[in-house]
């Protein structure tokens, strides 16, 4: 949902993989069609406003920028390789202006800076908490994110402006998928 909650946005996995956009107030009236990101689109997240959205591919190990701004015709502006796994989830600082999204085969997590409409992924920093991270969450002063570890039953917590992190075993069963904070 975008930050006013007028807009949505559904994907579409498998090999030719996209999204559809779509107005709250009227679902059935405004679904546009299927705007083709990559294989596997798995996550998305909106930026400061409804005009961009990103979208995780992860059997293309690539993110998706795309233009929302005529939700009734989005376009791809660009696709964005991502370096160290397959991206599953994608998590927007808005006050860092940056995306980030752990990469689910290669435990680790990429900032991507956004400059206008060019996203710039740095290098992987590998997650303390194991395998299989799907997304992150992050507080509301964009400080801190939390990435669940789904096999190793653990929660990385990383420090967002140093980059430390650390990981705690929280759980005695497998899990959790995903996490998320209230603000």
């Amino acid at each position: 949902m975008s930050p006013d909650g007028t807009l949505g946005v559904i994907n579409i996995a498998g090999g030719n993989g996209g999204i559809h956009v779509f107005e709250t107030a009227n679902i059935e009236a405004t679904l546009s069609p299927l705007v083709a990101t990559g294989n596997d689109p798995s996550d998305v997240t909106f930026l400061d406003d409804e005009s961009r959205v990103v979208v995780a591919n992860s059997f293309s190990q690539d993110v998706t920028l795309v233009n929302t701004s005529d939700p009734s015709a989005p376009s791809v502006i660009d696709n964005f390789s991502i370096d160290g796994g397959f991206p599953y989830g994608v998590t927007y600082m808005p006050s860092r202006d940056q995306i980030l999204s752990p990469t689910g085969t290669g435990s680790n997590l990429v900032t991507i800076d956004r400059n206008g409409d060019l996203l710039v992924p740095s290098d992987p920093a590998r997650l303390p908490g194991g395998a299989f991270p799907l997304t992150a969450a992050v507080d509301e002063t964009d400080s801190f994110a939390f990435v669940a570890h789904i096999s190793d039953k653990k929660l990385s917590i990383i420090d967002v402006e140093s980059g430390a992190a650390r990981a705690i075993t929280w759980l005695e069963s497998a899990g959790p998928s995903y996490v998320a904070v209230q603000p």
